[in-house]
C-alpha cells in the first residue's frame, strides 16, 4: 500500500477519476483534430508523423494500439521508408512505436487506442506549429 501524507492511497477508488479524466482528454483532442483537418495542423500521413514526431512538433498523436508499420526513418534527411514486415538486414522499427516514443519525449500526448478510435488508422496527428 502506497502511503501519502499518513494516508493510505485507494487504488480502487481512484483509478475510475484518472481513467475518467483520461478519456475526456482523448475526446476533447478528437474534436480539436476535426476542427483543425483541413487547416495543414493534422497529419495523418505516416511519412509525414514520424518525422514531426522526431522534431517535437505533434501536440497530440493517435495510434492504433493492434497496428505496426514496419521500416526506417533517416533523420538527417527526413525519409521514411515503410515495408510489410520487419527485416533485421535494414534495422527495421516500428515506426507507430517510434513515433509514439518521440512525442512522448518532446512531452506531447499519446493515445493509444482502438483503431475505430483513431480520426485516420493507423495514426492522425495535431501539430502544435
Amino acid at each position: 500500500m502506497v502511503r501519502h501524507f499518513d494516508r493510505p492511497f485507494d487504488h480502487a477508488r481512484a483509478w475510475p477519476l484518472i481513467r475518467a479524466r483520461q478519456e475526456n482528454a482523448r475526446l476533447e483532442a478528437v474534436d480539436k483534430y476535426w476542427k483543425l483537418a483541413g487547416t495543414g495542423k493534422t497529419l495523418d500521413a505516416l511519412h509525414r508523423i514520424v518525422p514531426a514526431a522526431q522534431q517535437g512538433r505533434i501536440e497530440s498523436l493517435f495510434v492504433d494500439r493492434t497496428a505496426h508499420r514496419w521500416g526506417t526513418f533517416d533523420a538527417a534527411t527526413g525519409s521514411v521508408t515503410v515495408r510489410s514486415s520487419p527485416t533485421s538486414e535494414r534495422g527495421d522499427d516500428d515506426l507507430l512505436d517510434y513515433a509514439a516514443a518521440e512525442t512522448l519525449l518532446h512531452r506531447g500526448s499519446v493515445y493509444a487506442v482502438a483503431a475505430d478510435a483513431v480520426p485516420v488508422p493507423p495514426a492522425a496527428a495535431i501539430l502544435r506549429y
